[in-house]
């Protein structure tokens, strides 16, 4: 019997592509409290947070058999809920910019007047 709490991440990865529940479960387990730290604080909203890191593990878990993964399997799940959280800065009307350095920041168009 496989120890999957022992597995690298690239052999997860193929577990899960065969339809492997015990992998992902173990992908959810080392990820959903970092994705979810990673989202609060670019969101600072517990719930779209929550939100965001449910919606990248069902996409996940519905599409096991389409990933393709160049790099690493913490950057393509980074990287998935970065995307989420633009989708909701861009339904928000929040203009978002990235510095040359690679570093994310994200800067709010502010309407109001004085």
């Amino acid at each position: 019997m496989v120890n999957y709490s022992t597995c690298p991440d690239n052999e997860l990865v193929l577990f899960l592509k065969e339809g492997n529940d015990a992998a992902f479960r173990e992908i959810y387990l080392r990820y959903d409290k970092l994705l979810y730290l990673y989202a609060y604080k670019k969101l600072r909203n517990r719930e779209e947070a929550k939100d965001v890191v449910q919606d990248v593990f069902t996409w996940l878990l519905n599409n096991r058999t389409e990933i393709c993964l160049t790099g690493s399997l913490s950057g393509y799940l980074y990287k998935a809920v970065l995307h989420k959280i633009f989708d909701i800065f861009k339904h928000k009307g929040i203009i978002r910019k990235y510095a040359e350095s690679g570093e994310h920041h994200i800067e709010i168009n502010s309407t109001e007047t004085d």
